[in-house]
């Protein structure tokens, strides 16, 4: 017989440690195969609260009767090493051998639910493959798997296989080790294979139906010899003797464990393994993302924290009835571009300063407009600026709300927003917001921001008469229906009716003045001090102390933080690190500095930044480490000032990036410091490379903004969303396609497209806004 020859793969042939194949299988995933493969996984429901301490109980519930010779033989595999011949026997076609193949075979059940499993493998068993080479193929091991309801830890130098198992699977039940041994014989398909965050790798395989499910045989091939389907040019992979899945241990440490490597994790993964848990991520934040799937590793059914929708209140109350609350105070905006409500009473520059507003204007339109009392400079760096604020004034002006509501919205840091007054009781103080109120219909919501900030945070129910100026803001795009958002316009007067007092749980009663108008000057009556001096990352707002459109409840520190001077041509300082020798790895005697992302922003707030990016997560995942001294100040502020300047375009992200490789020099070999440094620099740095090439006929401002986006770091690892999309941009102008008005447009949208806390974002927005600038005044 003539075979042919193709170029050797080791992920098609590994060996066993003597050099031998197996009876297990690797090959090419077939159209069917992927056809049934997306086919489970579209259908994929795993079972919830199964994990962690649960799992005995619900193994218990799902475990079927055994005869003596079966158990015995559960007990010799699972408990006595038995395993290890049995596997051996059966990855050399020699089963029959082995009397308790057998038994184990008849102890099988048919799972009753969808099931997510893990286990832990050596790196060895791949050989001279290695995992990421086996995405796209089918695996067969002709022995059994034991696996484990809990996520097994990841290990340097292990493969953490996490299996979708379907429901009707074959598995050996062990309610006593909270364990599961999936049949023998069985194919997997590898969907996914990444490098973990402690040095070794997570693999991703959903369970095939078996061929022989159908006909009674369970797609077994015989104990002794090969499976009917299985081809002679593939004999492989081989493995040595599969040790058992190790659950991962119950308790704080465990769970401290998990949290510590999932917060390592990009949000879009951390939705994907949600997603795979039978979890519903929706828009939840990194954070909250970490604790839903903590919770359900632990079988805590309450572990999806996605929040969940207000219970409708009445059509329509009566006056006497109160307030509308909920989804009916939603209603009373007539303005909604989240449901197209109205679409058509708005112009196009008005739903855009909406849509806007919702993405990035928010922060940068709102700290202006508190420094100016209302007013925004009559100069051309905020002129731009100037025309997306009156373009949301006219969108907010058309839709006064048609009955008195109830809204709430979350305060993260109350002494930033109060100062001192923060430590009295707020009862009767009244301020007028310059900026545009950002509201949630939704306690809920506005409540679980309030909670990140501990005794430091607060809750407001603010009561909000008909005829005040409102839009509805929720769902799709960016904003998300859960946070259920009105946004009010500016100028609105406010007054505390009721405060809580100091303290954890602390709840004000607001209400919105009538009568109180845009062109109203900022003061205060009633609580002495509030927003008066600026502490510690205050918002030194003097006389109007709230910052009405810090978003902190309905866009819960998601929205886009900016700039004021959005078309400002450089940064106005350098970002630059502490210059100086080695660090001894002691404590600073200087408290960090809050961080005031989620407030209002002038422009120079010391630490300000989304802390789940890169640098904010190294900083967390580094624990006491981050308080260590640096020049007399602790390492987090250090950071924190870094990324604060990328924000806030006081610096670029190559000289923070170049700030933070300095810092991390400094530090301790050998410290979670320098390590998780280390892990961000990697993920962060991008080597330098020629800006690409632009066709002739390209305007300067094109090309100018070409050079700006390549300067980021970001943008060199990822070119896609922007440089990429410039490109063809550039071509359409090129080829006399695409000018004017509809070349700026284009040219604008390749703002926000990215999320608020991957380190670069505002530096992207910023060079696209000038590039918009110049070609508007052309």
């Amino acid at each position: 017989m003539t075979v042919a020859r193709r170029k050797f793969n080791p992920t098609l042939h590994p060996r066993d440690k003597n050099g031998r194949f197996t009876r297990s299988g690797t090959r090419d995933l077939k159209k069917g195969d992927r056809t049934a493969a997306a086919a489970v996984m579209a259908g994929f429901k795993p079972k919830r609260g199964v994990a962690g301490a649960k799992a005995a109980g619900y193994l218990s519930g799902i475990s079927g009767s055994s005869g003596p010779g079966q158990t015995s033989a559960v007990q010799r595999y699972l408990n006595e090493g038995g395993f290890v011949d049995v596997h051996q026997a059966l990855r050399a076609g020699k089963g029959a051998d082995n009397p308790d193949v057998a038994e184990l075979d008849a102890a099988m059940i048919e799972l009753p639910d969808d099931l997510l499993v893990s286990r832990r493998v050596p790196l060895a068993m791949f050989g001279d493959a290695t995992p990421d080479q086996l995405v796209g193929m089918k695996v067969r091991d002709a022995a059994y798997s034991p696996v484990s309801l809990s996520t097994v830890p990841g290990k340097a130098d292990d493969v953490r296989l996490r299996i979708a198992v379907p429901k009707g699977t074959p598995a050996i039940v062990a309610p006593d080790s909270g364990e599961l041994v999936l049949d023998r014989d069985l194919e997997m398909a590898v969907t996914s294979v990444e490098k973990n965050t402690v040095g070794g790798w997570d693999m991703h395989l959903v369970v095939l139906p078996k061929d022989g499910a159908r006909d009674g045989s369970g797609g077994r091939s015989p104990a002794g010899g090969e499976r009917s389907d299985q081809t002679p040019e593939a004999e492989p992979p081989a493995a040595d003797a599969m040790p058992e899945a190790s659950p991962a241990p119950s308790g704080d440490d465990t769970d401290a464990a998990l949290r510590a490597e999932l917060m390592r994790l990009r949000v879009p993964e951390l939705q994907r393994r949600a997603r795979e848990r039978g979890l519903k991520p929706g828009r939840a934040r990194k954070s909250q993302l970490v604790d839903m799937i903590v919770a359900d590793e632990r079988g805590d059914d309450s572990g999806d924290t996605t929040p969940a929708p207000e219970a409708p209140a009445p059509a329509a109350p009566s006056r006497t009835t109160g307030p509308l609350v909920g989804d009916a105070a939603r209603d009373a905006a007539p303005v909604s571009i989240a449901r197209g409500r109205a679409r058509g009473g708005l112009t196009r520059a008005e739903r855009q300063a909406l849509v806007d507003y919702r993405g990035s204007l928010y922060l940068s339109a709102n700290g202006v407009l508190r420094q100016g009392a209302g007013q925004v400079p009559d100069s051309p760096e905020y002129r731009t600026l100037a025309r997306r604020i009156e373009g949301t004034d006219a969108a907010i002006a058309k839709s006064p709300l048609t009955a008195d509501v109830e809204v709430a919205r979350g305060v993260k840091t109350g002494r930033a927003v109060f100062g001192d007054a923060w430590d009295g009781d707020l009862t009767g103080a009244e301020w007028v917001e310059h900026a545009y109120v950002s509201t949630s219909t939704s306690e809920k919501t506005a409540g679980q921001f309030a909670d990140f900030g501990a005794r430091g945070g607060a809750k407001m129910r603010i009561r909000v008469p008909a005829g005040t100026p409102g839009v509805e803001l929720s769902g799709g795009g960016i904003g998300a229906s859960s946070e259920s958002e009105i946004l009010l316009r500016r100028g609105l007067t406010m007054r505390v009716v009721s405060d809580s007092g100091p303290g954890e749980n602390r709840e004000l009663v607001v209400e919105v003045v009538p009568d109180g108008g845009a062109d109203t000057v900022g003061r205060r009556r009633g609580a002495a001090g509030v927003g008066g001096s600026r502490g510690p990352g205050g918002a030194g707002q003097d006389d109007d102390g709230l910052p009405g459109g810090a978003n902190p409840a309905a866009a819960g520190g998601d929205g886009d933080a900016d700039t004021a001077g959005v078309t400002a041509d450089e940064p106005t300082t350098a970002a630059t690190a502490p210059a100086g020798g080695a660090v001894t790895g002691a404590r600073s005697a200087t408290p960090p500095t809050p961080n005031t992302w989620g407030q209002a922003t002038g422009g120079n707030d010391p630490i300000h930044f989304h802390d789940d990016g890169e640098i904010g997560t190294a900083i967390k995942a580094m624990g006491d480490d981050a308080l260590m001294d640096i020049d007399g100040e602790p390492l987090a502020d250090i950071l924190g000032r870094l990324a604060t300047d990328a924000v806030l375009g006081r610096g670029t992200s190559q000289q923070t990036l170049d700030g933070i490789k300095a810092v991390r020099d400094r530090l301790p070999d050998g410290s979670q410091a320098r390590r998780q440094l280390d892990l961000a620099i990697d993920r962060l740095d991008a080597p330098d490379s020629p800006a690409p090439e632009l066709p002739d006929g390209t305007p300067d401002a094109l090309r100018q903004l070409a050079a700006d986006l390549h300067a980021v770091p970001l943008v060199r690892r990822e070119p896609g969303p922007e440089e990429d999309a410039l490109a063809d941009l550039a071509t359409q102008v090129a080829a006399g396609r695409l000018s004017g008005r509809r070349l700026a447009d284009a040219i604008r949208r390749l703002r926000n497209r990215r999320h608020e806390s991957v380190e670069g974002k505002f530096e992207i927005d910023r060079a696209v806004d000038r590039a918009v600038a110049a070609l508007t005044a052309r």
